[in-house]
């Protein structure tokens, strides 16, 4: 016979086993957790149901699971109830999951958890009287001083999460954007790196879980979008469309993401490029009316843009459409003139990485002396490859759908469509997308070319994007004034030189996809485009770049008009792309464009 003291010593070392195992099942829960609501919508519910039956059946932790993954309270409730009854943990444990399920699946299904969890088809509209009414004079992203408070506090819970992926990126990219050619000082800066994060394991972990478990928390504050409103509600300011006081707007991709994905896309800090471009704005003698953004991730620099704006642009919306992840969508709008209307749709078909930020569709509307204009600003699908240009083309595609359904609506109504396409004749390596015929990107070219107007290339070559003999840039004089360099040229492209260029591990692993993705397709390679100079690819990150600022290649950036069957295109436009500042490279990789919109003739 067993002693009592025996049985209760194997008692305790069965509980502290059991113990053990829960402790790891709530970890491995979290982790999943945050990756799933990154990845999969939906998906952690699944989890949940998996993780939450094995603790009850263990006898505890349905009430850590349900409190964690946010279940509403009665299934923390019966959680709770499960810990005190121990022997019948099991059972209550197993109702308190399905109860806790129940709640969640139904919750699913609101439109109020759409900013959480994120269906394919998420829409934002929000219409002029509400847009005065939320509008804050101050930078603002949630609608609780103790969401926001949290937020803080995730924040500074995840800084060791934060270095880790920071150090992993100087692996990659060890003089992002600056202080290039000392090979010495790289190999010590990746040597450290890898060092620093080994001794970063032990606190990165539970920072990410930690973290991200109240990021969940404090996004049920977060609104859909936020929005900036300094100027008065009630001046009716509005654009006039003629060629002597046309409707100045600007698409520019800034490439302010988190600050590891900027150090690997040789980028330099993003809240400094975000004062930078504030600079140059408020500096910039031709500054546009309006200013669509896209890639405004980074919560420091958005701050910074808007702030800095403020003055110029009183009429500003940011953090549109925010997930968990910490992304939103990208896209921000700065207007001189009031927004009337406002609408988003995500888009679907998305790839790869950039499913981690809910892209689509940005519509909103403008009062002008005539009719009413609507700007379209849209960030479609990157990279090259087969899957990737069908997305690009499938979005592209609804984006006419969705033109045309408000054309069929409002016939007089102007439109305007702006953005980073990702699609270009020429590829950032200066090779064409055209030649050989039968590449990936044929078919997203050819649609482009059919369905809309292209007025950049009314004065500018289509392959080489060089300005034709014969016409006169508008914009250059104020980029050489501005940046004090009497020597730059027009750029025949948006795509900075730099970033990405041969060599990298970055277009090496760039260049090994798509070499696989045309051998898998039957696809040919392109070719090179041969009046496009040799490029130099020690400018980008040295003192010499903003004396040469390298010529650019590709074209992803445009303004559009849409092509009517009747033949007839009511509005006009002078299309440039701008030379940007910065300190050794570039503000961004992109370059902005800038248009100049007016009406040709008139309905009667």
């Amino acid at each position: 016979m067993q002693s009592s003291a025996h049985i209760l010593k194997k008692s305790a070392l069965k509980a502290k086993s059991n113990l053990k195992i829960v402790i790891w099942i709530t970890i491995i829960a979290l982790i999943l957790f945050g990756l799933s609501l990154v990845f999969i919508p939906g998906a952690p519910f699944f989890v949940a149901g998996i993780v939450a039956t094995v603790a009850a059946k263990l006898g505890i932790v349905t009430f850590f699971a349900n409190m964690t993954l946010g279940i509403p309270s009665l299934a923390i409730a019966m959680g709770a109830i499960a810990l005190a009854l121990i022997p019948i943990t099991a059972i209550i444990g197993g109702i308190a999951h399905k109860i806790g399920k129940f709640f969640i699946d139904r919750a699913y299904s609101l439109r109020a958890m759409a900013h959480l969890i994120y269906p394919n088809e998420y829409k934002i509209t929000v219409k002029n009287e509400k847009l005065n009414a939320d509008g804050n004079d101050s930078f603002a992203k949630f609608t609780s001083g103790h969401g926001e408070r949290l937020h803080k506090l995730s924040e500074f819970i995840l800084l060791p999460a934060r270095w880790f992926a920071r150090l992993s990126s100087y692996i990659i990219e060890p003089s992002p954007g600056e202080n290039k050619g000392n090979n010495t000082r790289d190999f010590f800066v990746r040597v450290g790196a890898v060092f620093a994060m080994i001794a970063l394991i032990p606190f990165a972990i539970p920072s990410l879980i930690i973290g991200f478990s109240l990021r969940a928390i404090d996004h049920l504050t977060r609104p859909f979008l936020s929005y900036q409103k300094s100027g008065p509600s009630n001046v009716e300011s509005r654009p006039d469309l003629t060629k002597e006081k046309p409707l100045h707007i600007r698409t520019h991709n800034v490439g302010f993401v988190p600050t590891f994905m900027a150090i690997a896309n040789d980028l330099r800090d993003t809240n400094q490029r975000a004062h930078e471009l504030v600079n140059e704005i408020e500096k910039d003698k031709a500054a546009p009316d309006v200013i669509c953004f896209q890639e405004v991730f980074h919560e420091d620099a958005t701050r910074t843009l808007v702030n800095g704006l403020r003055q110029t642009y009183p009429y500003i919306i940011h953090s549109v459409a925010p997930c968990l992840s910490g992304f939103n969508s990208g896209a921000m709008i700065a207007s001189k003139y009031p927004i009337h209307r406002f609408d988003f749709e995500r888009f679907q078909h998305m790839q790869g990485p950039e499913r981690l930020s809910p892209r689509g569709i940005v519509r909103f509307r403008l009062k002008t002396s005539e009719k009413p204009v609507l700007i379209y600003s849209v960030h479609t699908q990157a990279l090259l490859g087969e899957d990737r240009a069908k997305a690009r083309l499938e979005q592209l595609k609804r984006v006419t759908e969705l033109m045309d359904h408000d054309h069929q609506k409002e016939p007089e109504t102007h439109q305007v469509l702006v953005g980073d396409f990702n699609s270009s004749r020429v590829t950032a390596w200066g090779e064409d997308n055209l030649t050989p015929p039968g590449q990936a990107e044929e078919k997203v070219l050819t649609y482009l070319a059919q369905e809309y107007v292209d007025p950049f290339l009314n004065d500018h070559h289509a392959v080489t994007g060089v300005r034709t003999p014969g016409s006169s840039s508008m914009f250059l004089e104020a980029d050489k004034q501005r940046l004090s360099q009497a020597n730059l040229v027009e750029p025949s492209g948006t795509w900075q030189h730099g970033p990405a260029v041969e060599g990298t591990l970055v277009y090496k692993g760039v260049t090994a996809y798509n070499n696989k993705d045309r051998k898998k397709n039957n696809q040919p390679a392109p070719a090179k485009v041969e009046a496009i100079k040799e490029l130099e690819k020690a400018a980008w990150g040295t003192p010499e770049w903003n004396k040469k600022q390298p010529a650019k290649t590709a074209r992803f950036d445009h303004c559009l008009f849409r092509a009517r069957k009747n033949g007839e295109q009511r509005l006009g436009a002078h299309v440039e792309i701008r030379n940007i500042g910065g300190n050794q490279s570039a503000i961004s990789d992109h370059a902005p464009v800038d248009a100049k919109i007016f009406i040709t003739n008139r309905l009667k």
